[in-house]
């Protein structure tokens, strides 16, 4: 759905790392991965800024599994935007 699919590692939770869903999230790394193609078990560094200023920072697991998802999830910019795309073209 153009949301990049990321997995906390195994020793991490959003409990265990304190996040309550109102950080800012910045992702190190994304355009290497990308042009690399999202090796399956890929790694980035996240760090989440909370509304205090205070900051976690952890590794996470990029979940693009297939050749398809990368190209759905990054190079379309998600299932909407492709069948969007994909209608627009067929009323044409």
């Amino acid at each position: 759905m153009g949301i990049l699919p990321l997995q906390f590692l195994p020793s991490q939770t959003a409990e265990t790392l304190h996040l309550t869903g109102y950080e800012v999230f910045d992702i190190t790394g994304l355009a290497d991965v990308a042009r690399e193609g999202f090796p399956r078990g890929k790694e980035l560094a996240v760090k989440a800024t909370r509304p205090d200023g205070s900051t976690a920072e952890f590794q996470v697991t990029v979940r693009i599994d297939t050749p398809q998802e990368l190209v759905v999830t990054i190079g379309t910019g998600g299932f909407s935007s492709m069948l969007l795309r994909q209608l627009r073209h067929a009323a044409a």
